[in-house]
């Protein structure tokens, strides 16, 4: 393992790069085809089944459809009230009734089998020997005391027997038809319960089973149907001999895998053959009918199909071979054209210019080289120039902190004279404004914390109150643990200033004002609730199309109302903790107005004053 990296480790790039490739594309190419194969396949064999259970479930509409046929007969005679008491009689019939009854009977009969022409042959068997018979309908139940059916029919399960193939046995002797039939049978109660015979109702087997025989005619398949478990009918001889297997073994392993299951589709082999076996059950017969197809020609031709899969993928190999060698010597010698002008880069020249031209990816990366050298002198130049501005600003900072110091000790003098002279009104009015200057002129740091921008707003809402002749009550409802939270500084006060100059003082009347402070999804929520006289509609609409839009005309156009002010606030809390924070507003006209900020939960003690 050792001595295969290294040996790998000593090849040349170009050889790394063909050899790499090579596997690049063989591996697609293998998983292509053989993922190719495999849809394949698997459309191919579920074409091939859905198309059976398909051809299986029409046979089956075509039973039922047969078995309703027989069940509606039956039900005709046995519910025929006329019949049943005419045969029924004890007091015997004179001949002119019986010509009647016959001439009425076989009517109905004939009728009968008109509208349902399917029926092979329709029989009753009666068991008096003194009513006549009437052929080709009414028998004496004598004529087929020892068939099976009807030595067994007190073994029935139900009222009804079914016997799916057998001959058809006609009473007359000149009749030498010996056609296959389905019957069913059928026990006929007169009045009182009495029993009074049997009806056999028959259809040619090819009719009952519909489509089953016409498709035994492909050598691949056959149909079987089984009848409680018991006795099997197959129809597709040939198909037994060419997968080798006798009835009963057949019979044997389509009940196990059947399983007593209604329906399904299983894939076995038999003998070494592939088949496929699609069964459904029918109750009414007491059947499973199963379609069994080989599937060694489908199979074939999936084979051949593979090989050919197998040589166009090899063909593509090749020729994707042949194209990633040439291709890859073209491009290593660009790429030792960039790596000269790299090397002179890192010796210090930085007007570097790799003349390589065209529009591979070499070539775009030769030109992203040239813009970055380009792009590096210009940041060079840039960071230079923001040194010289931080310079500046640094001088400026440092006047406007020693104009604002200056300015609070001439208010701390002239506080101390107002309390000298027992002027306490003025001095407290300016010890707010004081503390108001110190904290709005001091901008050494732009984040404070909610309790430090509380107390600036406590300030200014009592210099407000010394400006008007009514009261403006300001109400806080904020947790003592929420006041450590950063928030960006004057970010409220804009806020409580719009609600005084905007909400409550076009009033003429005092107001409040209520800061609410909360934690929602690891974000301070912050609300202004002012009892002013709201927004209206129209203007609420403007408001937050200014706050979503960042067209600075539209800003420039709203410079004179509150919204140029709720605009540079949310443009701070956004520039300072991303574009998911800052203002909501929401007002109804007359009612209220309430906005809303959002910061990150973000706790600094450090910045408590």
């Amino acid at each position: 393992m050792v001595k295969s990296l290294l040996s790998w480790q000593k090849f040349s790039l170009s050889k790394k790069l063909i050899v790499s490739y090579i596997f690049i594309l063989a591996i697609p190419l293998i998983l292509y085809a053989m993922y190719t194969f495999h849809k394949i396949k698997q459309t191919t064999q579920e074409d091939f089944i859905k198309n059976e259970v398909q051809n299986l479930q029409e046979i089956k509409f075509q039973i039922y459809r047969n078995i309703e046929i027989c069940q509606r007969v039956s039900q005709f005679i046995a519910s025929n009230k006329e019949l049943l008491e005419f045969i029924s009689r004890d007091n015997g019939f004179d001949t002119q009734e019986f010509i009647e009854f016959k001439n009425i009977f076989l009517t109905q009969i004939e009728r009968l089998l008109y509208t349902n022409p399917d029926i092979y042959r329709l029989r009753l068997f009666i068991n008096r020997d003194d009513f006549p018979e009437i052929w080709p309908l009414i028998y004496h139940d004598k004529r087929v005391l020892h068939e099976h059916w009807y030595v067994t029919k007190e073994q029935w399960d139900r009222e009804v027997y079914w016997e799916l193939d057998h001959i058809f046995q006609p009473f007359n002797i000149a009749n030498s038809e010996r056609s296959r039939v389905t019957t069913m049978y059928r026990k006929i109660w007169g009045p009182g319960n009495q029993y009074l015979g049997a009806l056999e109702i028959s259809m040619l087997v090819s009719q009952f089973f519909g489509n089953m025989n016409t498709n035994t005619a492909n050598s691949d398949g056959g149909f079987a149907v089984i009848q409680d478990n018991q006795d099997m009918f197959f129809y597709g001889d040939t198909f037994l001999d060419r997968i080798g297997i006798k009835a009963d073994e057949l019979k044997s392993l389509l009940i196990m895998q059947a399983n007593n299951q209604e329906e399904g589709v299983h894939i076995l082999k038999i003998n070494n053959k592939p088949v496929i076996m699609v069964y459904t059950t029918i109750h009414p017969i007491s059947s499973t009918i199963y379609r069994i197809v080989s599937i060694e020609n489908m199979v074939n031709r999936l084979n051949r199909t593979r090989n050919l899969l197998v040589l166009v993928t090899l063909g593509g190999f090749i020729v994707f071979s042949a194209v990633t060698y040439t291709f890859t010597s073209v491009i290593l010698k660009k790429m030792r054209i960039i790596v000269n002008c790299m090397k002179k880069v890192q010796a210090g020249n930085l007007d570097v210019d790799i003349p390589v031209y065209g529009c591979d990816e070499v070539a775009e990366l030769a030109q992203c080289f040239n813009k970055m050298m380009a792009r590096i002198k210009e940041l060079i130049s840039i960071v230079v120039k923001k040194e010289l501005i931080s310079k500046e600003t640094e001088l400026k900072a440092l006047h406007s902190q020693i104009n604002a110091h200056f300015l609070y000790n001439v208010l701390e003098n002239i506080k101390m004279m107002a309390e000298i002279d027992g002027i306490y009104e003025v001095a407290d009015a300016l010890t707010s404004l004081g503390r108001l200057m110190r904290y709005s002129m001091s901008w050494k740091k732009d984040k404070v914390s909610l309790g430090d921008e509380l107390a600036y707003i406590d300030n200014y809402i009592k210099l407000i109150n010394i400006r008007y002749d009514y009261e403006i009550s300001c109400v806080y409802n904020v947790d003592e643990e929420l006041l450590n939270c950063e928030i960006c500084k004057m970010s409220i006060q804009p806020i409580v200033e719009n609600a005084v100059i905007h909400g409550i003082q076009p009033k003429g009347q005092g107001g409040i004002i209520k800061i609410t402070a909360w934690i929602q999804e690891e974000h301070l929520i912050v609300e202004v609730f002012d009892d002013g006289k709201g927004i209206k509609p129209i203007d609420l609409k403007r408001l937050k199309e200014v706050l979503s839009t960042e067209d600075e005309s539209n800003q420039q156009e709203n410079e004179h109302s509150r919204g140029i002010g709720l605009k540079n606030v949310d443009q701070r809390i956004k520039l300072a903790y991303g574009p998911q924070y800052g203002i909501t507003i929401d007002s109804i006209e007359g009612k209220y107005t309430k906005v809303r900020l959002v910061f990150p939960y973000i706790r600094n003690s450090y910045l408590c004053s």
